[in-house]
């Protein structure tokens, strides 16, 4: 019992330990809306990449809504934009590689964005702006194969 006490407050003196000395926390792409506003590593499965001649949109999770028009698009829990101007310095390519057994994890302040064919009706996506390399990393999932 004694052990086991020791260890949970070990376990809590480094997580606190790393909050304090600014380490962003890490969370799943269908809560990044509870942080906007907040710098932390946003992951998850990849649901979408658009590329648009201005810029690269990754879209984590989410589910496909109708908009005002009758369309069906999706709503992602969360987006990560690379901007035309900063693909380089981010060093990814989005469209290759991307595999089921793979999550991106995306860092930076999250920002809310407002969608104009969807924000009346299901509210702001959470979204990071990439402009270096090291605000993103794969993290693999364990399929147990």
């Amino acid at each position: 019992m004694r052990k086991l006490l020791l260890s949970a407050l070990t376990g809590a003196f480094f997580f606190l330990s790393s909050a304090a000395a600014g380490d962003p926390q890490i969370i799943e792409a269908q809560f990044a809306k509870n942080h906007i506003g907040q710098h932390r590593v946003v992951c998850g499965s990849v649901t979408e990449v658009r590329q648009k001649e201005y810029g690269t949109f990754i879209q984590l999770g989410g589910s496909y809504v109708e908009d005002r028009h009758g369309r069906n698009i999706l709503k992602p829990d969360f987006t990560a934009v690379i901007w035309q101007q900063d693909m380089a310095m981010v060093e990814i390519n989005p469209i290759a590689g991307i595999t089921s057994d793979m999550e991106y994890c995306f860092s930076g302040e999250i920002q809310a964005y407002r969608h104009p064919a969807i924000y009346r009706y299901y509210g702001l996506t959470p979204q990071v702006t990439l402009r270096t390399a090291d605000q993103w990393f794969l993290r693999t999932t364990n399929t147990g194969t």
